[in-house]
């Protein structure tokens, strides 16, 4: 649950709030930020409050770290950490992080140790990409197979899988989503169980991002500009008597245009508002409204 507060005194239109996830490993610094959660709630009178919530599986040990934006200003913070109730913990990376369309593959290790005080036998039962099966050990019709097949860990000692997932056709034909028509920047889960945990490993990559680079447009000022047009438009109504809506719309549009000096911010507008347009908006659906694909829990 987070809660959003317009604590101005004016409304704030289309405020976009965004939630990122990284993840940091028991042996590493944490990776980069992924968006999990996003949603724009039409408009925020001033003391009014939204609220909202998603739900995420957390089952790798180590460090999960979630950061609050709302209209791409940090506004909060959040760590939760996990430990292993077993004697062998597990967790797993991937890489790439962002797969785009000149990525032809996804390697993922998982790290397994053993801190029991007997030896183990440990090897890798299922893994799901996006919620698809890839690889099962009682079948002969895998995608892909870890490597090694098995690990024996004695006490106190460590280990590790790899495996590569392919994509391509055939991957396309395994998982339920259509990764020709997949949202730019869209998180997947990938998911790895072993015969020692009752839980999933789980790494989380984006498909198809879109990098900016270095541009950005203030989504903030963006939004009270919007604001401020149609308020322009009404009040151009109300004090020109006999004004058409057509002069109307025209005068807030040339003040509009005023406010932004060169013709390259006009266009990075209407850019920015191109990009946005393609970000993905989860469900309403309370049941699960996050973005991740392939974390059902």
């Amino acid at each position: 649950m987070f809660i959003v507060e317009n604590r101005g005194q004016e409304i704030v239109y289309y405020p976009v709030v965004r939630v990122y996830y990284s993840y940091e490993a028991p042996d590493r610094e944490f990776g980069k930020p992924i968006l999990v959660f996003e949603r724009q709630p039409k408009e925020l009178f001033p003391g009014e409050t939204y609220k909202d919530w998603f739900k995420m599986t957390l089952t790798n040990p180590g460090k999960h770290h979630f950061t609050l934006y709302v209209n791409g200003k940090w506004e909060d913070e959040e760590t939760i950490t996990t430990t292993s109730k077993a004697n062998i913990e597990a967790w797993m990376e991937c890489a790439p992080e962002l797969v785009s369309e000149d990525v032809d593959s996804v390697t993922c290790k998982v790290n397994v140790k053993n801190s029991g005080s007997a030896s183990a036998e440990v090897w890798v039962t299922n893994i799901y990409f996006a919620g698809g099966e890839v690889y099962d050990r009682s079948s002969d019709n895998n995608l892909v197979n870890p490597n090694p097949s098995s690990l024996s860990l004695d006490p106190s000692s460590s280990g590790a899988f790899t495996f590569t997932i392919p994509i391509n056709d055939e991957l396309q034909e395994r998982i339920p989503v259509d990764l020709s028509n997949i949202n730019p920047g869209t998180p997947i889960a990938i998911k790895a169980y072993i015969n020692q945990l009752k839980e999933p490993v789980m790494s989380v990559i984006e498909m198809n991002p879109i990098d900016l680079g270095d541009f950005s447009l203030p989504e903030k000022e963006i939004a009270s500009g919007i604001g401020g047009g149609i308020a322009g438009a009404l009040t151009y109504l109300i004090t020109n008597e006999g004004a058409t809506l057509a002069e109307a719309l025209t005068a807030a549009g040339m003040g509009a245009l005023s406010a932004y000096v060169s013709l390259g911010s006009i266009l990075g507008f209407w850019i920015y508002l191109a990009y946005e347009g393609t970000k993905p908006v989860p469900s309403s659906d309370l049941g699960d409204n996050n973005l991740i694909v392939g974390d059902e829990s």
